[in-house]
């Protein structure tokens, strides 16, 4: 009977062939051979992608109708006086609230990228921010097409950034890490998910069914099965619960949420600052075109956030900064996600967030 460090032995000759399984182990010296983006992802063009999803194999997909965000199903507007850990009255499990955001605070260091992969050129990591935008935009391509809750979305980019900050893998592997991480976050958070030929049959012959699963075992042992991790969109529905839940406040820190955790600058920030930063960049957009930006956070946010102090704090201010920086004169481009905003929402939102962002700056 095979013992399990026969089995993890085994797993050990994996399809990334140069990522190590445990992170005690010496790390690999082979290095990426080719610095040429398209030899990473055997991409297609957009138009080709999305028609390849109406063919046959994935045709049985659109039988799951699902809202893109739970948040959008379960949400309930809060009674007119907003009382954060003790009113049951605004349709929240308040007697459990405080316990559980108190369990996210103290487990979001540890579910961090345990290195800085895509700044330090240093680190034996190091992977150009260049091809971590080509996975992500590729990643919300498929995630839209698979009908993935929001949620899913946020926590493949975890999983995918937490293993490649500590594991080398070989440039052709990039892909299979990528839909590796998108299946395993589809296990973990979706209702009803696609079949594992589905996912095979996305990546363009780039990864097999096999490949997939001895990946999944990888990563997962790799993360020592930790996938429960505190999203940042839960720290956004609590922050909902200071302005009443206000639709257009929530639906531009979603965009904000997701362009943050697509974009390369923002990895190492844990889930409720970055979903603080966001919020509150919201609100000043939203404030603006009413009557100005004053009380954009006020003693109802502070409360709900942990206590952040955005108005006050020089950090947060510069991260926020940096954040309507990238929105203005992006780094990095995000089509995929763009083009998902304008189908969810039907407005050109981002065009009208990225306006205001210029005339912030220009200020």
């Amino acid at each position: 009977m095979a013992t399990e460090q026969d089995t993890v032995s085994k797993a050990s000759k994996s399809v990334f062939a140069d990522a190590p399984v445990n992170a005690q182990n010496i790390p690999p010296t082979v290095t990426i051979v080719s610095s040429d983006p398209d030899t990473l992802i055997k991409k297609k063009r957009q138009d080709i992608l999305i028609s390849c999803f109406v063919a046959s194999p994935l045709g049985k997909l659109s039988r799951t109708k699902r809202s893109r965000s739970v948040e959008d199903e379960g949400e309930q507007k809060c009674s007119k006086k907003v009382h954060y850990d003790t009113d049951s009255e605004n349709g929240i499990l308040t007697e459990y609230d405080s316990d559980i955001f108190r369990y996210f605070y103290e487990r979001e260091l540890d579910l961090l990228p345990q290195h800085d992969y895509l700044a330090d050129k240093q680190c034996i990591y190091y992977l150009r921010p260049k091809l971590r935008a080509i996975l992500i935009d590729w990643l919300v391509q498929v995630h839209w097409k698979f009908q993935n809750v929001t949620e899913t979305l946020l926590l493949t980019i975890n999983i995918m950034d937490r293993f490649l900050s500590n594991n080398k893998v070989k440039l052709a592997k990039l892909q299979l890490v990528a839909i590796t991480c998108l299946f395993i976050a589809s296990k973990f958070q979706e209702i009803t998910m696609p079949k594992l030929s589905n996912f095979v049959y996305v990546t363009d012959g780039a990864a097999t069914a096999d490949e997939i699963k001895l990946a999944e075992f990888q990563i997962l042992h790799q993360l020592n099965f930790e996938i429960t991790w505190p999203n940042p969109l839960n720290f956004i529905r609590r922050l909902s619960k200071a302005d009443k839940y206000d639709q257009d406040t929530r639906t531009t820190a979603k965009l904000l949420l997701e362009y943050a955790y697509c974009s390369p600058l923002f990895t190492n920030l844990k889930p409720s600052l970055i979903a603080a930063i966001c919020m509150y960049t919201a609100r000043r957009f939203i404030l603006s075109k009413v009557d100005g930006d004053e009380g954009v956070w006020n003693q109802n946010f502070l409360e709900c956030s942990g206590q952040i102090d955005a108005d006050n704090d020089r950090v947060f201010q510069n991260l926020a900064l940096e954040l309507i920086n990238e929105l203005a004169y992006p780094t990095t481009k995000l089509e995929s996600l763009i083009d998902k905003y304008r189908k969810e929402t039907k407005s050109n939102i981002h065009s009208l967030v990225q306006k205001w962002c210029k005339n912030y700056i220009s200020k």
